[in-house]
């Protein structure tokens, strides 16, 4: 009876109450029946589901994979009953954001259905939507929209036009068909779900929250200013009374609402409803819903718009930790997690604090396989498997548990410093030092802002640019830059100087006289290697020009950051490397089973030449990847210039294996240098992520396969003053349209790089020889400089250098970015 209460509280959207009721059943329930009854499975996916509602989506995961292990048990892998476990686990995948996994899962769930009730079931009527649910979050609106058009007929010649259950599939049906611009379509099916859960529900139910906000969204695409508020005036009162104010459901409303004041001019209004739903999201310490991508960079608008672009000094902190937060990236976090490492004071708490980030990341790599393995159609599913690995996550939980609360004992502040809130402007500051200026820009839809902070002052400017703007601008000028065996000069300098004038114009005034910037990019700027600027009309007409111009580079020394906190990790936590040993470099890798191949250059073919599928296709990498001689050179003459021993700190082919790299001590090293090709994740369908090319086995094994990926990398120990990643695109993020600094560069960075040496496009590879064994020449024998003003010292001598006159061509000297700790 209280498991049916709490059920029937869940309807009613009494949420409290429900989780409160359900809490007592599941007491009673284990007590009569022990741990691995059905009647407990079903008691903790209803309890589950309450905690979905709530938001609290990782509580939920957790219990529902419980109930799953149950139905399994009781009823085999096939069973309808294990089915709602599937769906359960996949519903609360896709809250987070996990939509790939849910949609394996789901596709089973239908599998399981089909068969056992028939293709015109309720029971596939629904598993059609969800499935629709995650295909459309994937991209995938045309099978997304089939799905949801067989999933209302379904229902309706079931239930009939109009029922309560033809509900979801319709406002489903409808919210896909505006995604995909097609609003007059859409409009009816909208109303036709709030029409029907209005009657079946009532007025006042969580339910129609959604309902609300889809039907608002629509009017506002359709510039129904009007009607948006009135049906939002509507949805945020049911939201706050219902939910509460800090629920996901409640957060959205008022952003959407804000979104109505922005579009009708009301600033005022916009400030206090996005001020209401930021304190509301950053009072959770766990947030566990996806944030809302634009709530960041319209609060910065709004604090502008109010204050008529002269914000006082508490706007300008919280416009600037806004700014901070719609920064945040996984390379970002990785930074804070090795500043946690070495903020901790000690060596045994450190080890401590790594291997709890290692737990971490089990965990998540062994959900991920459980899930996989669970989505595997009739017959191909591997029972033994799921239970070995669901015994390592039972076995890495524990162990997880037990660190945590050794480092709650031994070290409090680590929470804050894996964990870290945004600075103050006066924080900031306090970080830099007087020749540097830091710069962050946040882009927006029809124009942008950038803060300029110094020692002594800051500012928030607003940019004449927006989005479509700046990826446009950026995309010409790449197109200049990634082809430099061309053999000709493509690079569109008026168009440089013009984005030149669009970013830094605005703020000119506030970094006068700083030599250093720290640049925290945003958007389409995270692909662009900012050196390549012109601050001065060229001169044209000259046969020298490349060579005269003013580039950026020629004032100021460039690094990037990841985020704003990161540069307190880098600084007031990431302690200078103790590592005895200067140079460790691997290249010239062994691509072909002969050695009569060895054609120079970098260039690669498109990547998704080199897979298969999924899976990376070994005989096409060999055949398809040219040779790298030139890189033995390269790094034999960085090792010298840093008093390395070429013949025993470089590994060059059959030595340059990824068994090599995790067999050595590279903790002992100082600079690590990688010279080889690089794949990028994303390129190719199905990669997960991207990797560097060491030596190809002629037998590969699950250890060594040739390729260095990221998770790979992440599981090193280095304590290095920098990375070197001399490859291709190996600045480049994680898919299309990722941040720019993620990938490889954020496996360096957890690994314990405090500095990376990254390439925005195929490396000419003289040049790459060029310019890292001067800048490590530079940094030799000026100490002092750093990182940044080393880079850019090479980077000038190559330009100076007359022999070729390719060498000032920027396709050929500014592929490499410094990001990191650029001091």
């Amino acid at each position: 009876m209280l498991n049916d209460l709490g059920n029937l509280y869940l309807d009613a959207g009494r949420l409290a109450d429900a989780e409160a009721t359900l809490r007592r059943s599941l007491a009673i329930t284990r007590a009569r029946n022990g741990e691995a009854h059905l009647n407990v499975a079903g008691t903790i996916g209803n309890l589950a589901t309450v905690l979905e509602h709530e938001g609290r989506y990782a509580e939920a995961e957790k219990l529902y994979q419980q109930a799953l292990q149950t139905y399994e048990r009781i009823f085999g892998p096939n069973h309808a009953t294990t089915a709602i476990g599937l769906n359960n686990l996949a519903n609360v995948y896709s809250a987070q954001g996990r939509n790939e996994a849910a949609a394996g899962l789901q596709e089973r769930v239908l599998a399981i259905y089909e068969k056992a009730f028939g293709p015109e079931s309720p029971d596939v009527g629904r598993a059609l939507n969800n499935l629709a649910n995650s295909y459309a979050e994937m991209g995938r609106a045309a099978p997304a929209l089939d799905l949801y058009r067989r999933s209302l007929a379904v229902m309706e010649r079931k239930f009939g036009e109009g029922s309560g259950p033809t509900a979801l599939a319709a406002g489903s049906l409808g919210q896909a068909l505006a995604d995909a611009g097609r609003t007059d379509e859409a409009r009816p099916y909208l109303v036709r779900c709030l029409d029907i859960d209005e009657r079946m529900l009532g007025g006042k139910h969580p339910q129609l929250i959604k309902d609300l906000r889809s039907l608002a969204l629509l009017d506002l695409k359709t510039g129904n200013l009007a009607d948006a508020r009135s049906r939002l005036d509507r949805a945020l009162p049911i939201a706050r009374d219902r939910l509460g104010p800090r629920h996901h459901d409640t957060i959205a409303a008022l952003i959407n609402l804000a979104d109505v004041d922005r579009r009708e001019g009301k600033w005022q209004d916009a400030l206090a409803r996005l001020q209401l739903a930021a304190t509301a999201l950053n009072a959770q310490q766990n947030v566990q819903f996806i944030r809302f991508p634009e709530i960041d960079p319209w609060l910065i608008d709004a604090i502008w718009r109010v204050s008529d672009g002269q914000p006082d000094s508490a706007a300008k902190d919280e416009a600037f930790g806004a700014a901070q937060r719609a920064h945040e990236t996984s390379a970002g976090a990785a930074l804070s997690q090795m500043a946690a490492r070495f903020g901790a004071g000690n060596d045994a708490i450190a080890g401590l604090v790594r291997r709890q980030q290692d737990l971490k990341a089990s965990l998540e790599t062994l959900d991920k396989r459980v899930t996989s393995e669970l989505g595997q159609a009739d017959g191909k599913r591997k029972d033994t498997l799921i239970a070995s690995l669901r015994a390592q996550t039972a076995q890495t939980q524990k162990s997880l548990d037990d660190v945590s609360a050794q480092l709650d004992r031994s070290f409090p502040a680590y929470a804050e410093l894996s964990s870290p809130q945004p600075l103050s402007i006066a924080q900031t500051q306090g970080l830099l030092k007087p020749d540097e200026a830091l710069v962050a820009f946040i882009v927006l839809g029809d124009k942008s802002y950038a803060f300029a902070v110094t020692r002594e002052a800051s500012a928030l400017r607003q940019i004449a640019l927006g989005s479509r703007e700046i990826s446009d601008r950026v995309a010409h000028l790449r197109q200049g830059l990634t082809d430099p065996e061309a053999g000709r000069s493509s690079f569109d300098l008026d168009a440089s100087l013009e984005l030149y004038n669009g970013l830094f114009n605005p703020i000119g005034a506030d970094i006068a006289g700083k030599p250093k910037l720290l640049i925290v990019p945003a958007a389409a700027l995270t692909s662009l290697p900012f050196h390549v600027l012109v601050t001065k009309k060229p001169d044209a007409a000259s046969a020298d020009r490349y060579r005269k111009v003013a580039w950026l580079l020629n004032e100021r020394a460039i690094t990037v950051l990841p985020s704003v906190p990161s540069l307190r990790a880098l600084r007031s936590f990431a302690k200078d490397s103790r590592a005895q040993k200067p140079f460790i470099g691997f290249g010239d890798p062994v691509l072909q089973r002969s050695s009569g191949d060895k054609r120079p250059g970098r260039n690669v073919q498109p990547y998704q030449n080199y897979y298969d599928g999924s899976a990376v296709d070994l005989e096409r990498l060999r055949t398809g990847l040219p040779a790298l001689p030139e890189t033995a050179g390269e790094l034999q003459a960085v090792a010298r210039a840093l008093g390395a021993s070429p013949q025993d700190d470089v590994k060059l082919g059959a030595a340059a294996t990824v068994t090599s790299v995790n067999q050595l001590p590279l903790d002992q090293y100082r600079v690590v240098d990688f010279a080889t090709h690089g794949l990028v994740a994303g390129e190719v369908n199905g990669l997960s992520e991207p990797a560097l090319v060491l030596t190809l086995p002629d037998r590969p094994t699950s250890d060594d396969d040739g390729l260095l990926t990221a998770s790979r990398i992440a599981k090193l120990k280095l304590d290095a003053d920098w990375a070197v990643l001399s490859a291709c695109n190996t600045a480049a993020g994680d898919r299309p349209g990722a941040e720019g600094l993620s990938g490889l560069a954020r496996a360096f960075f957890y690994a314990g790089a405090r500095a990376l040496l990254v390439s925005h496009w195929p490396v000419d590879s003289d040049a790459a020889v060029r310019l890292t064994t001067v800048a490590f020449s530079e940094l030799t024998a000026h100490p002092g400089i750093g990182r940044a003003e080393a880079l850019r010292r090479s980077m000038k001598a190559l330009i100076a250098d007359s022999s070729s006159p390719r060498n000032a061509d920027p396709a050929v000297w500014a592929p490499f970015v410094l990001v990191g700790e650029g001091g």
